[in-house]
């Protein structure tokens, strides 16, 4: 039920949170950008269409290999930008 869910998702990110280490600012930036991403597109339970901007390619969400590549990139190309 929703109870099971909800404490679920509180213990996803708990873990975040210790998994962080020793810096908390930095676990909960994390977690943070993940709900955000998260709530992007379709709401499961509803239907109802969440943070999609008025774009069309947003209504199922981000694609997870988007994401992934863009966790990869941009650190690359920040150290490209300071040489």
């Amino acid at each position: 039920g929703s109870a099971e869910l909800f404490m679920l998702a509180l213990f996803g990110l708990s873990m975040v949170a210790v998994l962080a280490g020793r810096s908390l600012a930095k676990g909960i930036a994390a977690c943070c950008t993940g709900l955000i991403i998260g709530s992007i597109g379709g709401a499961p339970a509803t239907g109802e269409f969440r943070m999609i901007f008025g774009f069309d390619y947003l209504y199922d969400g981000i694609p997870l290999v988007i994401i992934g590549l863009g966790f990869f990139a941009v650190p690359e190309i920040a150290d490209l930008l300071r040489k």
